[in-house]
């Protein structure tokens, strides 16, 4: 739509009630869940199919971004429905994964 430099007459749209609000997850690139991951909550969806999420940091917990995402970019996202939760699996079985993993390519360049 054309910016005409006027005021929109309608009132802006509330955010949509939604099931994937305030849910935290853990984005990842691939399909197996490996590699580097990005810590996000999802703060609300202004429309179908979009969500506005807050990134932090892993480790210290602050808040690093916030970004508008499309539903078909969360196709490797892992949901969780508190920090708890999404901490508890970062602990006990992304982190520990990741770890043999790292020990697996260290035998195998040593070989």
């Amino acid at each position: 739509m054309p910016r005409t430099g006027h005021l929109p007459t309608q009132q802006p749209r509330r955010a949509r009630a939604d099931r994937m609000n305030e849910r935290y997850c853990i984005q990842f690139d691939s399909p197996d869940h490996t590699g580097p991951c990005i810590l996000t909550q999802i703060l609300f969806s202004p429309e179908p199919g979009w969500y506005f999420v807050q990134t932090f940091d892993a480790i210290a917990g602050a808040e690093h971004s916030q970004e508008l995402v499309p539903i078909e970019a969360m196709r490797h996202w892992c949901f969780f429905d508190t920090r708890e939760d999404m901490k508890h699996y970062i602990q006990h079985v992304w982190a520990p994964r990741e770890e043999a993993r790292a020990h697996q390519r260290e035998s195998q360049s040593t070989n």
